[in-house]
This record gives structure tokens, C-alpha cells and sequence, in this order.
């Protein structure tokens, strides 16, 4: 696998790739990638086979490249089990709404309190958690510009 180093996904240039200790949900390879600019994420070592590449693009064509790989999964469980076809909307959105539902979930765990319950008082300790130099800290922007 170390021919991917200095190959790209997206706009980022591999630096290193290494194996890495866990494994996705049915059991399957995932690396620890490091790009040049100091970017470290893991991916399976499935999708790093179709997305990586010699020369670099963009977030929308990395993005696109991946939507296709789900989609053409979740194309394959849809034609696997043979679903009817006026079934397959409702399907899809007890997908997505159980997506959510589970997200929800998570969020609640981390911030150990409902959505409604969170006021920016604990914003500001959670990001206080993740401050390096361990003081409290709010980004606050007045620009409303994009950039």
C-alpha cells in the first residue's frame, strides 16, 4: 500500500500511510493517512483504492467520487434483495431518518444533554475541552462575508 505515498485524494498529497490498528464494520482494512499539510484522517482501504490518484482535484470531484461508491453499493443491496420499486423511496428515507436519529443519539452522548438543553455556556466548555492550551475560548465572528 505505500504506493499511494505522494499520490492525492482531493487536494491533499499523501505523505504517509500506514495501516492502522482498527478495522471497519465488517471487518475490513482501514488506513491512517497523513497528507503534506499535516491533515491525518483513516479511510478503508476500499475507498482509498478508487479515490486516490496522481494528479490532485478538488472537494467536489473527491465528494462526487465517493457519492458514486455509496450509491453504487447501496444500488447493489437494492438489486440483491430484489426490492419493489414503489418501496424503494420509503427505503431510503427510513435510511436517512434513521441516520439522523442515530447521529442525534451520538450528539446527545457527547454533549450529555438533549439539543434543546445545550446553551452556548456549554459551547464554550466543550470547545475548552478541545483547546490545546486548555484556555476557554469562543470563535466569535461578526462577519457575516463567507470566505
Amino acid at each position: 500500500m505505500n504506493k499511494y505515498i505522494g499520490f492525492y485524494i482531493g487536494p491533499n498529497k499523501i505523505r504517509t500511510f500506514t495501516k492502522s490498528k482498527r478495522s471497519t464494520f465488517f471487518g475490513k482494512e482501514v488506513y491512517q493517512i497523513e497528507y503534506e499539510n499535516g491533515i491525518k484522517e483513516e479511510r478503508p482501504k476500499e475507498i482509498i483504492e478508487k479515490i486516490a490518484g496522481k494528479e490532485q482535484y478538488d472537494w467536489s470531484t473527491l465528494r462526487d467520487k465517493i457519492g458514486r461508491i455509496v450509491t453504487e453499493q447501496i444500488l447493489i443491496i437494492l438489486l440483491e434483495t430484489e426490492i419493489k420499486l414503489e418501496d424503494i423511496d420509503f427505503v431510503l428515507q427510513l435510511t436517512a431518518r434513521s441516520l439522523k436519529e442515530n447521529l442525534e443519539k451520538a450528539t446527545e452522548f457527547l454533549w450529555k444533554k438533549k439539543i434543546y438543553d445545550r446553551t452556548i455556556h456549554d459551547v464554550q466548555e466543550i470547545l475548552t475541552q478541545f483547546q490545546e492550551d486548555g484556555r476557554q475560548k469562543l470563535d466569535i465572528k461578526t462577519d457575516t462575508k463567507q470566505g
